[in-house]
């Protein structure tokens, strides 16, 4: 992206006034989007007062619909070094400067914006720019069906556009639940509450309508994909030993771990929760076997395949009514970030669900800070792409059985990169011990170990041809195949 700006929410009739335009106010079904034109005056003449008074935050209050709530329902603990704004707490911490300049340093103060609006095509209110908003993919029945009640997501360059489009959107009836200065993706994350009675698939469509170039969604939920079977190491080829992946990193966005297992008793895991205080966590069935998998103790019984590597787990999975384990767009995005500032250089996301342009922005980021990202590919039958699996240069990955046969009623697609043992694999237990589990999200850690140690081009190219010969939506490029540390 070059000199591409970002057109924000509602910015539009500021830049106009500046331009002594006016404008008729676009509209949801009840919902006034933009500001009431004498608010929007009054924003004006305030900007044109003094060229160093920066705008404060406004506390939280009652706005039209009574959209604002001194309430945070599912909200992570704020954090001090994160920059996070509550409804509950109306205080926010943390600065940023622009994407570009990162948020330390030089540049001018994030919280003083521009006293006079500028017209969009100069970049209005932004002190900095991300990347350029892609097309949707093509809607696909789950889409409104998997969505946090209520919530919309949108991205920010800085604090400064973060705090104009929350007072913007305030005016217009929408609540600021939650903000976090996202340092290592270089972007901040605003939360907001939709007006009582309407439907968030229609407020995005209609926002999205008004503001094309805004990165917004709904605050999409994504679920886990899915045992280690004594085959699969001799599928790949793989050899392992006691300093396999010694200095290595792994991130993994998952459920809890048992960490007093056999297998991960003494392993280098450090584990950062990402649910909110009133949020019940997962059980750590899912989490525990990739962890096993991944960096499992020799002679435990379930060697993992990097067992000197440090896991950096982030638990972004919770548990819902009934059996549901999910989690949602916006702690993906929060995950990612984690695993940016620490330097994580590989994802492991055994997870699925919507297309979210806010988990793609944060996708998009990662792997220009040189993140490698790799996902499961999806578990239930048709063509429809899993998500991030999906986005691109994100690794989807397919299951296979013993007998390199496709696992039955998974997912086919043009998403689907490579192929990895998945099916029948013996695992560790949470409550001890272990049990046979399928599913693509096991078959992740494969594709990830080889990937950590020998990089996409080496990977990609020593792929085993499976099906029909070249790259298919079954197999993808083929069985992952590498020995590892057995170089």
């Amino acid at each position: 992206m070059t000199s591409k700006r970002w057109a924000w929410i509602l910015l539009l009739p500021f830049a106009a006034l500046a331009q002594e335009q006016v404008l008729s106010p676009k509209v949801v079904p009840g919902v006034q989007l933009n500001p009431p034109m004498e608010i929007q005056n009054r924003f004006f003449r305030q900007r044109q007062k003094t060229d160093e008074m920066p705008e404060k935050e406004h506390e939280p209050s009652s706005t039209p619909g009574g959209a604002v709530q001194n309430v945070q329902e599912e909200a992570p603990m704020p954090v001090q070094d994160e920059g996070s704004w509550s409804a509950s707490s109306g205080e926010e911490s943390g600065a940023a400067t622009s994407v570009g300049g990162g948020f330390a340093g030089g540049g001018p103060k994030a919280d003083v914006i521009h006293p006079r609006p500028r017209p969009l095509g100069s970049g209005g209110f932004l002190s900095g720019s991300l990347p350029e908003l892609p097309p949707l993919p093509a809607a696909t029945a789950s889409v409104d069906r998997n969505i946090e009640p209520g919530e919309i997501l949108i991205a920010s360059g800085d604090l400064a556009t973060a705090q104009t489009v929350a007072q913007a959107m305030r005016n217009a009836g929408y609540g600021l639940l939650r903000r976090k200065v996202l340092k290592g993706l270089g972007m901040v994350l605003s939360v907001f509450r939709v007006p009582a009675g309407q439907q968030v698939t229609k407020v995005v469509e209609a926002l999205r309508a008004q503001s094309p170039d805004v990165w917004l969604d709904a605050n999409h939920r994504y679920r886990p994909q899915g045992a280690p079977a004594r085959y699969a190491h001799r599928l790949l080829g793989w050899r392992s030993g006691p300093d396999c992946g010694a200095g290595r990193v792994i991130g993994l966005a998952d459920g809890p771990v048992n960490r007093e297992h056999p297998a991960l008793r003494g392993r280098l895991i450090n584990v950062e929760s990402l649910l909110g205080v009133r949020e019940k966590t997962a059980p750590a069935d899912h989490g525990t076997a990739l962890a096993g998998l991944l960096v499992g103790a020799p002679g435990s019984g379930f060697d993992g395949l990097l067992p000197a590597a440090r896991l950096e787990l982030a638990v972004v999975l919770r548990r819902g009514e009934g059996d549901r384990v999910d989690t949602t767009a916006e702690k993906l995005v929060t995950a990612l970030d984690r695993f940016a500032r620490k330097g994580v250089p590989l994802a492991v996301l055994s997870l699925g669900g919507p297309p979210n342009r806010l988990v793609e922005l944060a996708v998009l980021l990662a792997r220009q800070r040189g993140m490698t990202l790799v996902a499961a590919a999806g578990n239930t039958p048709g063509s429809d792409a899993v998500y991030p699996a999906a986005y691109e240069g994100v690794v989807g990955v397919a299951a296979v059985d013993a007998l390199k046969r496709p696992m039955a009623g998974a997912r086919r697609g043009a998403h689907i990169d490579l192929a990895a043992p998945g099916v029948d694999l013996w695992v560790a237990a949470s409550g001890g011990g272990g049990r046979y589990r399928t599913g693509t999200s096991y078959a992740v850690p494969f594709v990830a170990a080889a990937l950590l140690l020998e990089g996409k081009a080496a990977v990609f190219r020593n792929a085993e041809d499976l099906g029909s010969p070249g790259r298919d939506d079954v197999f993808g490029l083929g069985l992952v195949r590498s020995t590892g540390c057995g170089h």
